[in-house]
């Protein structure tokens, strides 16, 4: 039987954005298709994780894993920008927090603590639109963990991984050429049989499957929201072409 006792782990909070509306709209089978792809990615690419936990319910996601020596860290937010792009291919936003620190999560579910209590608020009460919150702590915690293993010489690619919005707010840069994302080898840009893939390459293809997910998916105009959170990830977009010099 599984100790009730508290772990040190690291949560990521996911809420599914339009849950309603998706219900709404008799879209019942993307609905399974989005939570089916949540354990999908569990036992994927992360399937060596002996220690993470998912438990999915109604709009929400939990993910978490024991910190340890910090490599929980790494699994946690990459998996968390690998879970949003999986979505995101679906047309499905999601917006999200993490959290660290005393947790109970176990195999069958049950999840409670301080960590969760901190990530849901993070994605409840400030992340707004549809971007996935880390707090300065744990940005720091996982870039001195990565500069660690790789050498100082790594510290910009990795933490290439949080990019700090127009509000203060730092979140997961998945635009970004280090963030985790599904097999991109259909969208434009050089394949890795023909040179190495560039951070532009990266970026561009990452911008291909947005842009697609943005226009199948465009919210109509008396759903102001969720407008406002495609017109948020457009100018995300914007923002990550210019500063890595790709052209569309």
């Amino acid at each position: 039987m599984e100790s009730t006792t508290y772990t040190k782990r690291v949560a990521v909070f996911l809420d599914i954005l339009g849950f309603k509306e998706l219900i709404n709209a008799n879209r019942e089978a993307d609905i399974v298709k989005a939570l089916t792809l949540t354990k999908e990615a569990e036992s994927g690419p992360f399937h060596n994780a002996p220690h993470m936990r998912l438990t999915a319910f109604s709009d929400s996601v939990v993910v978490s894993d024991e910190i340890g020596n910090g490599f929980g860290y790494a699994r946690i937010l990459h998996f968390a920008s690998y879970l949003s792009w999986q979505l995101l291919a679906m047309g499905i936003l999601t917006r999200g927090g993490v959290g660290h620190g005393p947790l109970h999560h176990r195999e069958n579910g049950i999840v409670f603590g301080p960590a969760l209590i901190q990530a849901y608020e993070l994605e409840s009460k400030q992340a707004v639109y549809p971007r996935i919150l880390v707090p300065n702590d744990i940005a720091t915690a996982y870039i001195e963990m990565e500069v660690s293993q790789r050498g100082e010489q790594a510290r910009a690619i990795v933490s290439s991984l949080f990019r700090t919005d127009f509000d203060g707010n730092v979140h997961l840069h998945i635009l970004g050429p280090f963030a985790h994302a599904p097999s991109l080898s259909d969208a434009p840009g050089k394949s890795a049989g023909q040179r190495t893939r560039t951070s532009q390459d990266m970026v561009l293809s990452k911008s291909a499957c947005l842009l697609k997910a943005l226009d199948d998916n465009s919210p109509p105009a008396n759903q102001p929201s969720a407008t406002a959170k495609h017109y948020w990830f457009r100018n995300y977009l914007r923002e990550t072409l210019h500063a890595y010099g790709v052209r569309q």
